[in-house]
């Protein structure tokens, strides 16, 4: 079965390719990325005016199951990620029960290939349901299929807890995405302070709830070599 999508702008930067051309799929396998004339094919696809590129890849999504689905579910979250140009998505342990055991992490897994829409990839617990004590068997989860390790909303307060994680983890090549805030500052906040906070009478979040947590952070991942941190979702300059 042979495929042509044909005449969209090609956005390949994996080969340097920015170009208006066809693209030849035979056998879910791209074929030619070019100009296609001449070639037989069973089916076309007129991708004027519109861009063909890889699959985006999402690193941060809210799939809620198990626990919430009324929420989400993995297959609604992974049919709307299709619908937006995504083939892969990273989903984050906010479940009931939170992805800190294998049994949760086959179970999305499973519901993943029934979904059948794009590659969804666990994203495991940083601590034992998400509390923040106990960190959780990050090699056994890796294992099992996780990509990475998060308490998703929830900041890693204990800094021995970090650092013993980082170094625990430093050599089996592993990710941890850091939710980063100072609920001293944040606590009861609903809107980023300044100006406005002041005139709406609505108390505010400082910008150093956030980056107080990133610089502690960052000092920890300097005594531990080869490990490595991503912060989400930074809201502040600073």
């Amino acid at each position: 079965m042979r495929t042509i999508i044909h005449s969209g702008l090609v956005i390949d930067p994996a080969n340097n390719i920015q170009k208006i051309a066809d693209v030849v799929i035979n056998n879910d396998k791209i074929e030619l990325v070019g100009n296609a004339s001449g070639i037989s094919i069973d089916n076309e696809i007129d991708a004027s005016g519109l861009v063909v590129c890889p699959g985006f890849v999402d690193l941060h999504t809210h799939l809620r199951e198990p626990g919430f689905t009324k929420k989400e579910t993995i297959q609604t979250g992974s049919l709307a990620a299709v619908a937006g140009g995504f083939t892969s998505i990273c989903c984050m342990p906010n479940t009931n029960p939170p992805i800190d055991s294998e049994l949760v992490v086959s179970y999305i897994k499973n519901k993943a290939l029934e979904a059948g829409f794009c590659d969804v990839y666990p994203i495991g617990a940083i601590t034992k349901n998400q509390e923040g004590k106990q960190l959780c068997n990050y090699l056994s989860l890796k294992d099992a299929g996780c990509v990475a390790f998060s308490d998703d909303g929830k900041p890693v307060f204990d800094p021995n807890l970090l650092y013993t994680a980082l170094v625990y983890t430093k050599d089996i090549g592993t990710v941890f995405a850091l939710h980063e805030e100072e609920l001293a500052f944040s606590k009861d906040g609903v809107i980023n302070d300044g100006k406005v906070a002041f005139e709406l009478g609505l108390k505010g979040i400082p910008n150093i709830s956030e980056s107080i947590m990133i610089a502690r952070d960052i000092e920890i991942l300097r005594a531990v070599s080869q490990a490595h941190l991503h912060i989400c979702h930074v809201s502040t300059k600073e």
